[in-house]
């Protein structure tokens, strides 16, 4: 089952930038235990070209990981939106796709060590879409409770 989720605004920004990546690292408070939270930093995408990828800034990156060691926080990986495009209609099989985690995203996950790594779909008003994979590529399924997207 999923855990508790604190966004910190990560939501309201993917919606907000829906037609770029935002991108933002997952921690976990108290890991594998039954009060586990997860909390997302979201992060400022420094790309020339954000309608397609993230690219983080090593400050802001530093900074995060001070104060998530500050509240004794692991990291488990991170997570970022995959853009629609202006003309598409949205269809189970584009979002299926779109969810789809890109080699480029499975490299990343690898080299970080990543557990868990969400994609997230959103247009101007909502998330619609949400996928959750290990580094390999494999679906992590997790059931979905409460005010997870909120």
């Amino acid at each position: 089952m999923i855990k508790p989720i604190k966004w910190n605004g990560y939501l309201s920004r993917a919606i907000k930038s829906y037609k770029e990546e935002v991108a933002g690292f997952i921690f976990s408070d108290k890991p594998y235990s039954k009060d586990e939270k997860w909390i997302v930093y979201p992060c400022s995408n420094k790309s020339e070209n954000p309608s397609i990828e993230w690219v983080t800034d090593g400050k802001e990156i530093q900074k995060i990981k001070t104060k998530a060691k500050t509240l004794k926080l692991t990291r488990i990986g991170n997570i970022h939106t995959h853009p629609l495009q202006e003309n598409e209609a949205l269809t189970v099989e584009l979002i299926t796709h779109i969810l789809t985690p890109s080699d480029k995203d499975l490299a990343y996950a690898q080299k970080f060590n990543d557990i868990i790594r969400g994609i997230m779909v959103c247009t101007k008003k909502e998330v619609i879409g949400l996928h959750f994979h290990d580094k390999f590529g494999r679906t992590v399924l997790m059931q979905i409770k409460g005010d997870c997207l909120k």
